[in-house]
Parts: structure tokens; C-alpha cells; sequence
């Protein structure tokens, strides 16, 4: 008798067990399907002048300056400037394009972008995408986005275009412009500081970002990062997208 009754006890606890351990699985499998709506986005960098590619953690998204577009008596010209094509291990990287002044040619970017790139390439380095960093005037946005659009056209389509953003964007009275901006790009950066400070009002701008209809990420120094009200309040917006840190030489 006692001996039945130890083999159903044994029984039951191998049954309870073995419905524990699927109950447990199954939480497990449903909780990587499910997007975790407050998890963190990890942070992506600006690698400017010469800093190494050390400077930045190995998994992040790098975005690495190479150069100036600039005007001299009537004529556009590029010059390289920052880290030389050699290899790396971070796979993540960026290239970034600065355009002083002026608009070139959209085929004259293009055509540099993709020359760098496979300079890039060559020497094993696969690379994600481009970046323009271009301080459009706020009531050019839309001849802006138009150009992106151009420069869209003739980049290689397994290449990401970004671009970065001043917060007078926000300000923009034609609101297609962002549209259709966030439209021909893969990533907007809102730029919160100027220089080594940042930028005044920033309260007033983070509420005005916080609250725009397309997807955007935001621009901050490393000093920024104790920025708790700016991030928490950036953080529970739907289509914010991360940061990028500023970190130049």
C-alpha cells in the first residue's frame, strides 16, 4: 500500500516538474518574440578629426568624418581629412561628408562617397552606409530634401544615407520637407548641441522633437549623457531612435 502510494507521489511530482519546465520555456520563447518596449537603444558615435576608432565601444554603430566640401573661387572641392582607409573590426561604420556653405553637384557627392567607400572596402572594412552633414537653412529644407533624394538615386542601394539635423528644423513651416526628408533617408540626427555646449532653450526643443510624426535620433556631447529630463523625456517617445555621441579631436 505505502508502496503505491510512493510510486503515484513520484508520479505526480514528474508530471508537475515536467508541466513547470514547458510553462517555463514557453515564457521564455514569448518573451523574445515580444519587442520590449522599454528597452534601451544602444548609443551610436561621431568619430571627428583624427580620434581612433578605439574611442568608441567595438558593438556601436560608428559614424567616421572624412572630409569637406567646400567652394574656392567658384569651384567645389573635396578634401579628406580624418582617419585614412585601414582595417577594422567594427563593421558598423558610417562614412560622414561635411558640406560647408555651398551645395555641390549631388553627382560630384555621390561620385566621392562611393570612391572612399571602396577605398574602405579594399582594405576589408565593410561599410553601412553614408552620412551628409549639411547645415540647410530652415526655409531651404525642401530644395534640401530634393538633393538628398538626387544623392539617394545614385548611391548603391545596400548602402544606408543618413544625415544630420539642426533643431531649428523643427521650427519649419512646410512640414512635407521633413516628410519627405525622413522619406529618401535612413536616419535624421538632431544636433542638441553647438560646439562644446548645448544649444540654449534645449527644453523647448526636446518637447518640439519629441513630438514629430517621422523617426529620428538625437546628436548629444558626452557631457550631455547626465541629461536624465532630456532622455527620459525622449525615451518615451514612439518614434525616437537613439544617440549619437559627439566625440572630436
Amino acid at each position: 500500500m505505502l508502496y503505491k502510494l510512493y510510486l503515484n507521489l513520484t508520479r505526480t511530482i514528474y508530471i508537475l516538474c515536467g508541466v513547470t519546465l514547458v510553462i517555463i520555456l514557453g515564457a521564455s520563447i514569448w518573451l523574445s518574440i515580444i519587442p520590449q518596449q522599454n528597452e534601451p537603444k544602444l548609443a551610436a558615435y561621431w568619430l571627428w578629426g583624427k580620434v581612433p576608432l578605439t574611442a568608441a565601444p567595438h558593438a556601436t554603430a560608428i559614424y567616421l568624418y572624412q572630409g569637406d566640401f567646400t567652394t574656392e573661387q567658384g569651384h567645389f572641392r573635396f578634401t579628406h581629412r580624418g582617419n585614412a582607409p585601414h582595417p577594422v573590426t567594427n563593421n558598423n561604420i558610417h562614412l560622414v561628408f561635411r558640406i560647408e556653405k555651398m551645395l555641390p553637384p549631388a553627382q560630384m557627392v555621390s561620385s566621392v562617397a562611393n570612391s572612399v567607400i571602396q577605398r574602405w572596402e579594399l582594405r576589408g572594412v565593410h561599410i553601412q552606409g553614408i552620412q551628409i552633414d549639411y547645415d540647410s537653412p530652415t526655409n531651404k529644407l525642401l530644395y534640401y530634401s530634393n538633393y538628398l533624394h538626387d544623392i539617394r538615386q545614385q548611391l548603391p542601394r545596400q548602402y544606408a544615407l543618413s544625415v544630420t539635423a539642426l533643431v531649428d528644423w523643427v521650427n519649419v513651416k512646410d512640414h512635407h520637407a521633413l516628410i519627405q526628408m525622413a522619406n529618401v533617408t535612413d536616419r535624421i540626427i538632431f544636433q542638441l548641441y553647438n560646439g562644446n555646449t548645448a544649444i540654449p532653450h534645449l527644453e523647448n526643443y526636446v518637447q518640439q522633437i519629441k513630438n514629430l510624426s517621422i523617426p529620428y535620433s538625437i546628436g548629444l556631447l558626452p557631457k550631455q549623457a547626465q541629461s536624465t529630463a532630456i532622455l527620459s523625456e525622449l525615451q518615451q517617445a514612439k518614434n525616437y531612435h537613439g544617440i549619437v555621441y559627439f566625440i572630436g579631436s
